[in-house]
């Protein structure tokens, strides 16, 4: 769904009229004699925060695959310049809509929906929504907030509502690139507002590269191979050279977190971020080159690493079949361990997977830590 999405007929924006006018909706659902048999359910509140009327849009087409799973209360804020806002007039700053999401899990059965509603303001409002949002809703149930992209003002209002939520999730693929918004997603993402356990999506798009990298180890004569490590290059897709995408980062991090590497140094020069990490058994170079980046993809084009005893492991991305491919050359052979497909799941998929799972990821915040460290050093 994209900018031109038409909400429908807005309710005045307050708590009470927004009750009424889901009881409305369900009232008139489940007296409607033609459709099939109706559930309302509800297992918690989930409340996505967009930059503006575009990015709600896309937000609204990704919650139907997510109540598929999940049902929950959604709650979509918005924000923009009063102009651009056709929804809301100059003299009601909020605007409020009401709408439902069903689906039936099992053929022949009945429709399992749950509901959505979508909050409009002008710019200079965010305090009105935060508290709006807060008061729909539903108590005793979890309360999760998505923030799709980072801007300082939808950090500002998700640290507010953090006091409510159970679980803060982030995606650092669209922090845009720009080293301020990144800095700032990244600090987000270390010191999350009221200590509330927090998620990166783009983490969970980097699960096969872990896994196939991780999997050159399994076997106990390889294990100490890890500690051989000297060199290891990350190539990372990007469309700006002079950027780092978060991927490469947390990559590099999740390495230097599992083998205890201290970050030493850092030097940019022409596409190619140079790292010096200190380890009990010596140094290792991490380089971080670019590549062309192809619209739509996680930016990782391979991972290799390098023993001080000659040993190489290589992890690709191969193009034409869309698979991850790994090789570890050990001497003269070269031994093809894995090919996996390259499935990235989709965004509702991906909400879905961290909704999932309770509590914090030890993994990610230890990985995070470090790429905090990295982007401190590249001021």
């Amino acid at each position: 769904m994209d900018s031109t999405f038409n909400p429908g007929t807005p309710v005045t924006a307050d708590a009470s009229a927004i009750e009424q006018e889901l009881r409305s909706l369900w009232k008139s659902a489940s007296e409607d004699e033609g459709s099939a048999p109706l559930i309302r359910a509800c297992a918690g509140n989930l409340i996505t925060l967009a930059a503006g009327r575009e990015d709600a849009g896309h937000l609204l087409g990704v919650l139907p695959g997510v109540a598929q799973q999940h049902p929950l209360r959604s709650l979509v804020a918005y924000w923009g310049r009063a102009e651009d806002l056709p929804e809301i007039s100059g003299d009601i700053p909020l605007g409020a809509w009401i709408s439902a999401q069903c689906s039936i899990p099992v053929a022949g059965g009945p429709q399992v929906c749950s509901e959505v509603i979508t909050l409009a303001a002008a710019e200079g409002n965010e305090d009105a929504v935060t508290n709006l949002l807060a008061s729909t809703l539903i108590p005793d149930l979890p309360v999760y907030i998505y923030l799709p992209g980072f801007t300082p003002a939808l950090s500002r209002v998700a640290a507010r509502l953090a006091n409510w939520a159970n679980l803060l999730i982030l995606d650092s693929k669209s922090s845009g690139y720009g080293p301020a918004d990144q800095a700032g997603l990244l600090q987000l993402l270390t010191s999350p507002p009221a200590g509330v356990p927090v998620r990166d999506l783009q983490w969970a798009r980097l699960t096969a590269w872990r896994d196939l990298v991780s999997q050159f180890f399994d076997a106990p004569d390889r294990r100490s191979l890890l500690y051989q490590i000297s060199d290891v290059e990350i190539t990372a897709m990007r469309p700006d050279p002079a950027a780092v995408p978060s991927a490469a980062l947390l990559l590099a991090g999740w390495l230097a977190s599992r083998l205890a590497w201290v970050v030493r140094s850092l030097v940019q020069e022409n596409g190619r971020l140079h790292i010096r990490f200190g380890s009990g058994n010596g140094e290792v170079a991490v380089s971080l080159p670019a590549a062309p980046a192809p619209a739509g993809r996680v930016p990782l084009e391979s991972v290799v690493l390098r023993t001080r005893t000659g040993q190489t492991f290589t992890v690709r991305l191969d193009r034409p079949s869309s698979c991850l491919a790994s090789a570890a050359a050990v001497g003269d052979n070269t031994e093809v361990r894995h090919t996996v497909p390259d499935e990235e799941l989709d965004e509702p998929n991906l909400l879905v997977k961290e909704l999932s799972i309770a509590g914090e990821d030890p993994g990610f915040r230890e990985a995070l830590r470090q790429a905090v460290a990295i982007t401190d050093m590249l001021g």
